[in-house]
């Protein structure tokens, strides 16, 4: 599993976002939760242009879709009007809160993978926010049953999810469980978690770039996990979080590639 956004070129996007509406993810305090409403089609990327539409044509709204993602139910995250957007979603939260709108329809349990990617695109905007956002749902900010029972059921239990899954061909291994703080410098970060993760990439080719296996998480290292990042095609930022650590053993690709993000 990963955070890979399907941009809004990717899915079709007709409108574009004025100018005017950045919010830094130094900003951001929640994540909110919603869902459309009604019935899930087979073609997702049709159905967010629909929501587009009529969040654009019939709502008159500026950010279409005024979510900042939404979620398939197969697991596909999708660019609405983008992570750095003010959007229109949640009156209280528009500007403080990413909108997330998870593609279920009413009476459906919200499948695994959509489940897996939502937590893991709540991880990552945790990462990029610098903080824990609040975990909330529609219905918490304003009178309105969005986003339906299952999913509110959900995030009121903390959004479980499987964030060690994966897919690609890093040597079939399973990947031991994400060790719960994020490895990033500076300052040097130390400890068995460092190692584990530094013999993994060594394994996988980059000692060349990484240096020693020492257990210290300093520039080298970094450096050689913006290659990392980079070779699987997520967020590059030198930072081993839910979605780059298992990546290191269920993730496919070449050598290493030097020079970090660009």
């Amino acid at each position: 599993m990963s955070v890979n956004i399907r941009n809004r070129r990717a899915w079709g996007a007709q409108f574009t976002i004025p100018a005017g509406r950045h919010v830094a993810p130094a900003q951001r305090r929640f994540f909110v939760v919603h869902w459309p409403g009604g019935p899930i089609g087979s073609d997702i990327p049709a159905m967010i242009r629909s929501i587009e539409r009529f969040h654009r044509v019939n709502q008159g709204w500026a950010a279409a879709p005024g979510y900042n993602f939404l979620v398939g139910p197969g697991g596909t995250i999708f660019e609405g009007c983008g992570r750095d957007v003010r959007g229109i979603h949640s009156p209280p939260r528009n500007t403080d809160g990413f909108g997330v709108c998870v593609l279920i329809a009413p009476g459906q349990q919200v499948p695994q993978a959509a489940r897996n990617a939502t937590r893991a695109l709540y991880e990552w905007l945790c990462q990029v926010s610098g903080r824990r956002l609040n975990m909330s749902w529609h219905g918490q900010h304003v009178a309105t049953a969005c986003p339906g029972p299952a999913l509110t059921q959900w995030v009121r239990n903390g959004m479980p999810a499987n964030l060690s899954g994966g897919g690609g061909g890093g040597g079939g291994t399973a990947p031991p469980r994400f060790p719960g703080r994020l490895l990033r410098q500076p300052p040097v970060m130390r400890g068995q978690d460092v190692r584990t993760f530094q013999a993994q990439l060594n394994r996988r080719g980059w000692g060349s770039v990484m240096g020693s296996v020492d257990g210290a998480y300093g520039p080298r290292t970094a450096n050689a996990v913006r290659g990392f990042q980079r070779n699987q095609r997520i967020t590059c930022d030198g930072i081993v979080g839910p979605v780059t650590w298992p990546r290191a053993w269920t993730g496919s690709g070449g050598g290493p590639i030097r020079g970090g993000c660009r």
